[in-house]
This record gives structure tokens, sequence and C-alpha cells, in this order.
């Protein structure tokens, strides 16, 4: 009889360190950032979201403590946590046509793409080498154990 691990290939996994931003860069980039940007930081950090995931936000979507966000990746919903002044700075963003950052021209959500090239420009503009907005989900999840969160905590959350 043989064991079924046998078949299973091995795969070699690059053992790289993630980009995760000292309290200092965090201050910065908020610090520099314009209050569309800033308020999408923020969100970043505190509840973990993908830019698709916070840029298709909608009024909706934010509870009294939470935001329901349907995941980029898989399709499902999820809740994620939201501190009261969170909740209070994305209510008051939000627009006519009830999502939090707007429609774009194509009377559709803003671009996520549009919205990393602008991250990547405001870090360039700062001295921020290698800071993007997915190194602040990096960040918020970091910052999120350090404080004693647990892994599976940080997990659902994230998404």
């Amino acid at each position: 009889m043989s064991a079924p691990l046998r078949t299973v290939k091995t795969c070699r996994v690059d053992n790289v360190r993630l980009r995760v931003c000292s309290p200092a860069e965090i201050k910065t980039l908020l610090e520099g950032a314009s209050s569309g940007l800033r308020l999408l930081a923020q969100l970043t950090l505190e509840s973990l979201l993908r830019l698709s995931e916070a840029v298709s936000l909608r009024r909706d979507d934010i509870g009294q403590t939470w935001a329901t966000v349907v995941q980029s990746k898989s399709g499902r919903s999820r809740r994620v946590p939201l501190t009261p002044e969170l909740r209070a700075d994305l209510l008051e963003r939000c627009h006519a046509s009830g999502f939090v950052f707007g429609l774009g021209k194509d009377g559709k959500p803003p671009k996520a793409a549009a919205i990393s090239v602008a991250f990547s420009r405001l870090s360039a503009a700062l001295n921020l080498p290698g800071v993007s907005h997915h190194t602040l989900r990096h960040t918020g999840a970091t910052v999120m154990v350090a404080n004693g969160v647990s892994l599976r905590a940080v997990q659902t959350i994230g998404g």
C-alpha cells in the first residue's frame, strides 16, 4: 500500500518579507494624502478591505459597528469592523449615488487601477518606496496581530 502523499508535488515558496509600514510612514502617508485617499487608507488599515471592495462600498453596506463587503475574490460577503469615527467619515463622504467614494465619469464606481496609480504616485511623492494600497492591508493585519487580535479573526476580517 502506497502513502497518499507520495503523489503530491512539493512546491517551492520564496521566503519574501512582506512590506509593512512603520507608524511614521503611516503618519506621513495620511498627512500627505488627499481626503479621499486618506479615507481609503484608513478604511484599509482598520478593516483590511481590498481596493476593489473599498471602492464598491455603499451607504447601505454600513451598519452601526460594521460594514458588509462583497469579497472580490470569492463573491461571498463578509462583515468587517468599523470604528465610530471611521463610520462617521464614510457616511459623511457618501455620494448621492449611494457609493461612498462616488462615481466615475462612466457612472460606475472608480476604477481600482486608477486609485492604485494614485497611491503609487502619492507614495513616490512622499518618498515612501514600496508602499501601495495593498501594503496597507499587510500593515493593518500586522498591527491587529501585534495588538492581540487572533490570527483566525484577522483572516476572517481580511477575507
